[in-house]
């Protein structure tokens, strides 16, 4: 086997581990931040900001697009090994390396009183660490997998991350 053929399979290994892993985390409609074209620290987004500081910029043609959106396809990899993932409102596989898991929401309880004169509070379903209960934030698509199942949220509980990476990475 050449060299280069080598190197391939093992991009594509890596890749369908990293594409296995997001899938078991985050099932489909898991909220993200996704960048199609670059990351907002990419040296060319930096000077496309510093020219728009300046005023030395036409149009708007923003080179970082930033898309706020749900996971629609699991991940998968390309044939070079590049883990990707489809999301709503592009078209395409967007790079894992550009995709952000947005950050939990956390919406406080609202009390109201209402027209017969009762106090009513109305509260969002929150979601608690699996592994020690730390609160987490409010619960979403991404805490539910296929088959109803509360899914395993240790990776985003900063008690039980490096437990949960050891566990994932044997």
């Amino acid at each position: 086997m050449s060299s280069y053929r080598a190197k391939v399979e093992a991009d594509k290994k890596a890749g369908r581990q990293e594409a296995d892993t997001f899938n078991a985390r985050y099932p489909i409609g898991t909220p993200v931040v996704a960048y199609p074209g670059i990351r907002p620290e990419h040296p060319v987004a930096v000077a496309y900001r510093k020219r728009v500081e300046e005023g030395r910029t036409f149009g708007d043609a923003d080179p970082c697009t930033r898309l706020e959106t749900v996971t629609r396809t699991p991940a998968w990899i390309l044939g070079h090994g590049d883990p990707v993932v489809s999301v709503e409102g592009y078209a395409g596989g967007i790079c894992l390396s550009h995709v952000d898991i947005a950050p939990r929401t956390n919406t406080p309880d609202r009390t109201s009183v209402n027209d017969e004169g009762r106090t009513v509070t109305t509260i969002k379903l929150k979601r608690c660490c699996n592994g020690c209960g730390q609160y987490l934030g409010d619960a979403d698509n991404r805490d539910v997998d296929a088959h109803g199942n509360l899914t395993d949220v240790r990776h985003e509980c900063p008690n039980c991350r490096d437990l949960a990476e050891r566990e994932a990475a044997s």
